[in-house]
């Protein structure tokens, strides 16, 4: 399980890849970079999950709690290139209502112009 995060313009992508699960938390952890990122200003994110084996309720749970943490702070955080297993989570758990999801990085990233 690895985890990095880079700048795209003006938003924070962060790149997990590896399965999520209980036993395989991603290092450093996704809070710790969440959190590293809004102190120092950042509001804009993009979760990519191309690279995402197998996603558990925990990683959607870890998912979430960063939403709420970025949401908090004001900034938005968007969610790119799930797996079909992923995608089939989240909506098993009713949060691709909730949570805004592109079939592309890109259009991951397009989305804060329309959505400011």
């Amino acid at each position: 399980m690895k985890i990095t995060s880079r700048k795209v313009g003006d938003v924070v992508v962060i790149e997990i890849e590896g399965v999520y699960s209980r036993d395989a938390r991603p290092e450093p952890p996704l809070a710790g970079i969440v959190d590293a990122e809004l102190a120092s200003g950042e509001k804009k994110y993009v979760i990519d999950l191309e690279k995402v084996e197998l996603a558990s309720d925990v990683a959607i749970g870890e998912i979430l709690a960063a939403f709420k943490r970025i949401y908090d702070w004001g900034g938005q955080l968007k969610l790119a290139r799930p797996s079909p297993g992923t995608l089939r989570l989240l909506k098993m758990t009713m949060l691709y209502k909730v949570l805004d999801i592109g079939d592309s990085l890109e259009s991951a990233l397009g989305s804060f112009s329309e959505n400011p």
